[in-house]
């Protein structure tokens, strides 16, 4: 048995709504811009995740530009990158 099965420390209350939301509405962004095929394997790569992940944080801390040209919150799109990490590392 995991360590963190059964724990009733999870805490989904205490995760801000609005914030929820942003990410929610930045994957149905992704999901409108990127094909089944997109989606692959090769996106779920180690490297190809820490890329996106560090581009989208470059561009929302140095420009000061918060979303992309679609409309995507670049924290948003951190955030997802960062959940996709925890799932290929298997958390």
């Amino acid at each position: 048995m995991n360590e963190r099965e059964g724990c009733d420390e999870y805490r989904y209350d205490l995760i801000p709504e609005k914030p929820l939301k942003e990410v929610a509405r930045a994957y149905g962004i992704g999901a409108k811009k990127h094909s089944d095929v997109d989606r692959g394997e090769r996106s779920w790569e180690f490297g190809v995740l820490c890329d996106k992940l560090e581009r989208h944080w470059k561009k929302f801390r140095y420009t000061g530009v918060k979303h992309d040209e679609e409309g995507q919150h670049h924290l948003a799109a951190v955030i997802i990158r960062a959940m996709q990490l925890l799932e290929l590392e298997g958390v």
